[in-house]
């Protein structure tokens, strides 16, 4: 028996792809004044979460609803286009890695599995620093940091270190200059704090001169206008996971590879 309603669902169906496809439009979320950058207010009327946004070769803002980016930010990448089909409401559907804002990855609108892999969005910054024994960080306030206690090789045996908190760097860089600090266990379970040579701001700080027998920490970049430290600019990790440094030096493989001629 033949089922109209089967036969309506199967016209509408057609009279729906016959419907233009609008492709999404690459934008930039701007604030009213269409500036990409700054402290400006990206909201249009946040309680509807309508925001402003500029298409490439735009000279005026449009808006749009932004209902799908948790904490959309100015200079963030997006996409524009219909949520629903046949819909004439323009809606942000995803942030676009294509024009996306690098400067600062914490600023992304959600994380996925695959942002957190090797190669993903926020992989980089967050890489060392989820693996919390005998992490570096920094004190409330001051130049000071602080380590975590944990286990580690040294010798061919485990060591426990305890922990300590506020840890003065207290070597001042010249003027317009910045070095590393270097923390590391020494053979005694003790903390210790070696600095590196002070170079001008614009190059890359020397690695400090490790003593014989370091189990290296972290090394942690500081200026000489510096008043606090920031976790994701100046604390970078130097924890040996695979290494013991008195257990003899090549010994150890984790991987080898083979060349032919």
């Amino acid at each position: 028996m033949v089922q109209y309603r089967d036969i309506f669902l199967k016209q509408q169906k057609k009279q729906d792809q016959k419907l233009d496809k609008r492709e999404p439009l690459r934008i930039v979320i701007t604030d009213a004044q269409g500036n990409q950058s700054g402290s400006g207010s990206i909201w249009a009327n946040e309680g509807e979460r309508r925001i402003w946004y500029m298409v490439e070769g735009a000279i005026q803002p449009g808006q749009a609803l932004c209902r799908r980016i948790s904490d959309p930010s100015i200079g963030l990448g997006a996409r524009l286009g219909y949520a629903n089909h046949g819909s004439s409401t323009k809606e942000v559907l995803e942030d676009d890695l294509f024009i996306a804002q690098t400067g600062d990855p914490t600023g992304w609108s959600s994380t996925s599995p695959r942002d957190l892999e090797p190669g993903g969005i926020k992989n980089l910054w967050i890489y060392t620093k989820v693996i919390t024994p005998l992490a570096t960080y920094p004190a409330p306030s001051g130049l000071y940091v602080n380590v975590i206690q944990g286990d580690y090789p040294y010798a061919g045996t485990r060591k426990t270190f305890a922990g300590q908190v506020n840890i003065a760097l207290t070597q001042n860089p010249n003027v317009g200059q910045h070095y590393y600090a270097g923390l590391y266990l020494d053979s005694a379970n003790t903390l210790q704090v070696v600095y590196g040579a002070s170079v001008v701001v614009a190059s890359t700080p020397t690695e400090p001169a490790w003593p014989a027998g370091a189990f290296r920490l972290s090394v942690v970049r500081v200026n000489n206008t510096q008043t606090s430290i920031d976790f994701a600019d100046d604390v970078i990790d130097r924890r040996m996971t695979w290494s013991d440094e008195l257990s003899g030096i090549g010994t150890e493989d984790i991987i080898r590879i083979r060349t032919f001629n």
